[in-house]
């Protein structure tokens, strides 16, 4: 499944971006960028499918942190409103893929 949303691209692209992203930071001034998922997040769709978009982001974000790893830095995106998918993803990218931590939307859950 390949997932596309307003100002996303696909692995691919963004990864041909890296290079001007990068000429971007330095112009100015930036060392190091942690990219990030952005909305709709994983919490927001059914669960398979937020289970889904959220390894697809992780393996965008491991994919360019490995490429430019000098200048990116990742965090997980958790598919949040599956506890157990959350916590496997956890465990498939902080240890195994150099990212430093997760990133969970709290608004799945009502309060």
């Amino acid at each position: 499944m390949e997932f596309r949303a307003s100002g996303a691209a696909d692995l691919h692209s963004w990864i041909r971006t890296g290079l001007s992203r990068i000429a971007a930071m330095d112009a100015a001034g930036i060392d190091v960028q942690i990219p990030s998922h952005t909305v709709p997040g994983p919490e927001q769709l059914e669960p398979s499918l937020g289970i889904e978009l959220a390894k697809h982001s992780n393996d965008i974000a491991h994919a360019t942190v490995t490429r430019y790893p000098d200048r990116f830095r990742g965090f997980a995106t958790l598919p949040i409103s599956d506890f157990k998918a959350a916590v496997q993803e956890l465990e498939r990218t902080v240890p195994r893929r150099t990212f430093w931590t997760c990133f969970a939307w709290p608004c799945a859950f009502s309060i």
